[in-house]
């Protein structure tokens, strides 16, 4: 290699060369990753009771024998049971437990008087909207990307889902 001297370089470009040298990064040929696309899932639940009581008893067991009567109850008729067609409507951000409001972000339309169901710790809970704010301003209706704060009764589950009953 040449002598820096000889080539008549000054001290400080020298030193700047090798400093930005030592920076650089070493490129190696890694393949960039492919941009990941998500389908959207299909956005309409249905929730169907599960009656655990209307299963008939078949098997009789021997402690039943030492009684007079016996403890099988008798099939009854079957109750009408009523789906609900649901759509997954946002995300619980937060909750505020002096004032009692759950920060939501919106997934789709949320007009004031839709019924909506809330994820809890302990299951789902149901409630109409009565007030809704965005950015401390009063709103009758939001749209998707906004963040929204509602008033409500329980605690919500902090990155719990929010549903918008349709039927």
């Amino acid at each position: 290699m040449h002598d820096l001297d000889a080539i008549n370089i000054p001290a400080f470009q020298r030193k700047r060369s090798i400093s930005a040298r030592a920076r650089k990064k070493p490129s190696y040929d890694i393949p960039k990753p492919k941009k990941v696309t998500r389908r959207r899932p299909s956005s309409i639940h249905t929730v169907e009771p599960t009656l655990t009581s209307d299963i008939p008893i078949t098997q009789v067991f021997p402690s039943e024998n030492l009684f007079d009567e016996s403890p099988i109850i008798e099939d009854r008729a079957p109750r009408a049971s009523k789906t609900r067609r649901m759509i997954e409507c946002g995300q619980c951000d937060g909750h505020f437990d002096s004032i009692e409001v759950a920060i939501i972000k919106v997934t789709s339309v949320l007009r004031i008087g839709d019924q909506i169901l809330i994820e809890t710790t302990e299951g789902l809970f149901e409630q109409p909207i009565e007030s809704m704010q965005i950015d401390r301003k009063d709103v009758r209706m939001a749209r998707s990307g906004s963040n929204i704060g509602i008033k409500i009764a329980t605690k919500p589950k902090v990155g719990g889902t929010v549903y918008k009953v349709i039927d």
